[in-house]
């Protein structure tokens, strides 16, 4: 049986046309060409040319949406897809949480227990190398936190450390 695949792409700051997102529109782009994927699951922040079929996160919270919520979301797509197959693109220093936060969703959805989840390999790729530190923080982002990695690490440490029942707690 073949495999359904999607990708679920995390922006990492805002706006789009912030190098990181603009970076990770590329990745994604060719890893859902490259892995014949129907669709890519994504956030506002990473603008997709129409020949894809993009299905967007929307939200009108002024801050960011925490991780574990568009996991959430993208899990429900999925299932709502019939996909089989996730692969998730995001940058470096995010990916970590990205990925465990989509297994977490997976395992809290009895629907989507034949979902597999995979990191995009992303060796090859001409923009790659931009993803990861230092390139991938912005300083142009609105979201202080993905400025710099003296902005990131704090955050990301203690959300990481943290228990995953308190984490979904404070994800909403």
């Amino acid at each position: 049986m073949t495999s359904r695949v999607g990708i679920v792409a995390f922006a990492f700051g805002s706006p789009a046309s912030i190098l990181p997102n603009r970076f990770l529109k590329e990745a994604a782009a060719s890893v859902a060409f490259k892995q014949s994927a129907r669709l890519i699951l994504t956030q506002k922040e990473l603008p997709f040319p129409s020949s894809i079929t993009i299905v967007r996160f929307i939200s009108e919270a002024e801050n960011a949406e925490p991780t574990l919520r568009i996991a959430r979301w993208a899990i429900e797509e999925a299932i709502k897809e019939g996909l089989t197959r996730l692969i998730v693109v995001a940058v470096g220093p995010h990916i970590w949480r990205c990925l465990r936060d989509i297994r977490w969703a997976i395992r809290q959805n009895k629907k989507a227990a034949n979902i597999q989840v995979e990191e995009a390999d992303l060796r090859g790729n001409t923009c790659a190398h931009y993803l990861y530190p230092p390139i991938c923080y912005s300083v142009e982002s609105t979201q202080p936190r993905s400025r710099s990695a003296l902005a990131w690490w704090p955050r990301e440490l203690l959300l990481r450390c943290m228990p995953m029942w308190l984490y979904a707690i404070i994800a909403g």
